[in-house]
């Protein structure tokens, strides 16, 4: 297969959309018992049956996929030689269990199975789905290249329609929530802080969710969502990919935090299950190109140095001051003058 043909990948996502309405209400009703992992991970696990359901439906309907379910584990049941690739994260869970927002969504983009290491590029189709808000962010591949949606409503109630960004909302969106460590919870907050002083936006909200809170990016239910390198639980192609390829569908723009396209290999022969589940580790989503200027141009001086950015701002130092340390003095080494600034101050 060479890749996704228009008619199909709409057809498709108009299946998976169909499917989704089916199988989630009926699963979620079944299943309220919340586990959690040993990770820390919250889940009512109705992963294997939402999987084995949605596979089965879909190769009955004609599309035989190959599935990797939240980058963990590969199921072949549902394909056939060259089959599509599902990424699918059926059950993408939140922390906020009060405001009862469990599970909050499902996340799943298709790739073309090809004689080729699969790039994200050549992505087929990529759906998110806010279950909480009963609202799908959908990208396909129309007649006029990348095409997004959004869909209001399920089942009988469902309405399309275009991405609407006539009045962007000032969120910003970052998920510190998620850290695990002091290194992780640094690099959260330094982008953040510097998006506020470069946006001169404090509305921060702090995520506990993925997929669909950096999808709602695509609409402009949010101005921005931003995560860092090496967050354990985040940053795994089945959570932001598709929300990456939907902003950008959607006249938004999605990037690396350097600025780089977001455009890795996520399945090929080289990797022991066939797909790589680091090709997204780290992302900067904005509800428009302007925006992720703004914001992409504040978060790029600080890449490596969030600890240290962090630590100025934690001594008082206001953005314009602490950036200026930064540019005076060398990586690594703003302790070393703090150490003997201290010294000389306990000295005298």
């Amino acid at each position: 297969m060479a890749g996704f043909s228009t008619a199909k990948s709409q057809e498709m996502a108009e299946c998976l959309v169909e499917l989704e309405d089916k199988i989630a209400p009926a699963l979620l009703e079944q299943n309220r018992e919340v586990i959690v992992s040993e990770r820390g991970d919250l889940t009512l696990r109705i992963e294997d049956e939402y999987t084995h359901s949605l596979g089965e439906r879909l190769k009955r309907g004609g599309f035989p996929v190959t599935i990797v379910v939240e980058g963990k584990r590969v199921v072949t049941d549902y394909g056939e030689r060259d089959s599509d690739i599902l990424f699918l994260d059926p059950d993408e869970a939140s922390v906020n269990l009060d405001a009862g927002w469990l599970p909050y969504g499902v996340n799943m983009v298709v790739f073309p199975c090809l004689k080729r290491d699969v790039m994200v590029g050549d992505w087929g189709l990529a759906m998110v789905g806010d279950r909480h808000n009963k609202v799908k962010y959908l990208a396909v591949r129309g007649t006029d290249g990348a095409e997004a949606f959004v869909i209001d409503g399920i089942g009988t109630e469902r309405r399309w329609r275009r991405p609407n960004k006539d009045n962007v909302s000032p969120i910003i969106e970052i998920p510190i929530g998620y850290t695990q460590d002091e290194d992780s919870k640094n690099r959260q907050e330094a982008y953040y802080r510097r998006i506020e002083a470069a946006l001169d936006n404090n509305q921060l909200r702090s995520v506990d969710c993925t997929g669909a809170n950096s999808a709602r990016v695509a609409d402009g239910r949010t101005m921005v969502y931003v995560e860092g390198r090496d967050l354990p639980k985040l940053g795994s192609a089945c959570d932001l990919v598709p929300s990456v390829i939907i902003v950008n569908a959607g006249g938004g723009r999605a990037t690396h935090l350097d600025g780089s396209e977001v455009d890795g290999i996520v399945w090929s022969e080289k990797y022991p299950q066939g797909f790589n589940s680091d090709v997204c580790r780290d992302a900067i989503l904005a509800a428009t190109p302007e925006i992720h200027a703004v914001c992409s141009d504040a978060i790029k001086p600080v890449l490596g140095r969030e600890t240290e950015y962090m630590l100025l701002r934690k001594l008082g130092l206001p953005d314009s001051k602490a950036m200026n340390v930064l540019d005076k003095v060398s990586e690594g080494h703003v302790y070393r003058h703090l150490q003997r600034a201290i010294a000389m101050y306990l000295l005298d």
